[in-house]
């Protein structure tokens, strides 16, 4: 891991040199998001508990956020907003974490907040390492095809005929574990449009998953999508529609509030 070069302008005062600590910091975080103390103070040359000290202090202020699973580093909206272009998903990712966390004990089955990067879906805020039914974690930073997860579907469904036929083109491409025609894919993302949730069935040895998802939607883009997915076996979709789809809804009104007010 590649240390951050000194200050090029020689010895500073105490008070600078404290700032200049903590940017070190800030830098190296915001580069490689998910490092643990150690990793920082490596790569910031720094003592580790001397690092620690800013950790604390930046996690208390809101300039960073602590996983408490992992205890790893990722940065906040606060400091992602301090760079000339704000980024909204880096928000709702923050809020998306609080939201599904304060759901968490209500739902009990694994929810997550995904967003799209090209033909995939990127985990970025999950319940899983709370979850005692998540048996195959679906952890932050796992990428999942665009058709192979019910957020993907909610994702597509979102987006405008312009820009969603595209995607679905180069989707239908990848064949994945679950397998799609064209009238079978429309069906699927009609059925999201008319109800605002999308549905997803994953077949396996003991029960089917099946995942319910929201898009989570900024002006004309949907961006994101809020999920759950259980056990067939063990919930059926009905009460799953009717216990978990206002949940979702609910939490993605959530979402959308705090990004609007700092649009």
């Amino acid at each position: 891991m590649p240390r951050l070069q000194g200050n090029p302008l020689g010895q500073t005062s105490e008070g600078v040199q404290v700032l200049r600590r903590g940017l070190q910091v800030l830098q190296v975080v915001n580069a490689q998001p998910g490092l643990s103390t150690a990793q920082i103070a490596v790569a910031c040359g720094l003592a580790r508990t001397t690092t620690q000290r800013i950790l604390n202090t930046l996690h208390n202020d809101g300039f960073l956020r602590r996983d408490p699973a992992t205890r790893t580093y990722v940065p906040s909206h606060r400091v992602l907003s301090l760079s000339g272009g704000f980024d909204r998903a880096a928000l709702m990712t923050e809020r998306a974490a609080d939201a599904l966390q304060q759901r968490a004990a209500r739902i009990i089955w694994p929810m997550h907040f995904t967003t799209r990067d090209g033909c995939t879906m990127v985990v970025r805020a999950s319940t899983d390492q709370f979850s005692p039914l998540a048996v195959h974690k679906m952890l932050p930073g796992l990428r999942i095809p665009l058709l192979q997860c019910s957020a993907g579907l909610a994702w597509l469904a979102a987006q405008p005929q312009s820009a969603r036929a595209p995607v679905v083109e180069e989707a239908l491409r990848d064949p994945g574990e679950v397998s799609w025609d064209r009238p079978r894919l429309e069906e699927a993302l009609h059925y999201c449009e008319a109800h605002g949730h999308a549905i997803f069935r994953r077949p396996q040895r003991i029960s089917a998953m099946i995942g319910l998802a929201v898009p989570v939607s900024l002006g004309e883009f949907g961006i994101g999508a809020l999920s759950v997915r259980f056990a067939e076996k063990a919930v059926s979709l009905k009460e799953a529609e009717e216990r978990f789809v206002p949940e979702l809804l609910a939490c993605a009104a959530q979402l959308r509030e705090p990004v609007n007010q700092v649009a």
